[in-house]
């Protein structure tokens, strides 16, 4: 179990239902923090000078001191941020999911597909088949080239009945 993230106008924070902070069954929050997580200034270094400033997420040397492999450098993110939208583009964003979600290859399955909706919008949809007992299967981001944020993240499957107002504005604007 985890504590539940929703973005912000700020960026992310912790989600409360009825006065109590929610809590999620599933692994809905490592895609969010691995592509989002706001280590866009630099990859975590093995090792550095002493005199170099290190920009990277502090909580990888701490949490992972020894495993490079689950580090999160937010590749999808800074990509984003530095990246122009056009179509010999789309498999560089692929690329940069597929290398923050890499650590999820030991206990998940899962296809990544990137696409343009609209002007100055990325479309960034994940699709777990692996494990099977989840009870949300795919993931929708949508990034906002010219905020330069996430504009709405992650949408539920159509089946299900989770944020049912969310998918209603996100399927007016795609």
């Amino acid at each position: 179990m985890d504590l539940k993230i929703q973005m912000t106008a700020n960026g992310g924070d912790v989600e409360y239902t009825n006065n109590d902070l929610a809590i999620v069954d599933g692994f809905e929050n490592m895609p969010l923090l691995a592509m989002f997580g706001g280590n866009v200034e630099a990859d975590t270094k093995a090792a550095r000078l002493a005199t170099e400033e290190d920009l990277s997420w502090w909580g990888n040397k701490v949490i992972w001191p020894n495993d490079p492999d689950r580090w999160f450098n937010s590749k999808t993110e800074r990509l984003l941020r530095q990246l122009s939208l056009t179509s010999a583009n789309l498999q560089n964003i692929i690329n940069a999911v597929e290398q923050d979600l890499a650590f999820m290859r030991a206990f998940a399955e899962f296809t990544v597909s990137v696409s343009y909706p609209q002007i100055d919008r990325v479309r960034i949809a994940l699709e777990f088949t692996r494990p099977t007992n989840l009870q949300q299967r795919q993931f929708v981001y949508i990034w906002d080239a010219t905020q330069q944020s996430l504009f709405s993240y992650p949408v539920a499957n159509p089946t299900q009945r989770q944020r049912p107002a969310l998918q209603q504005v996100l399927q007016s604007n795609l």
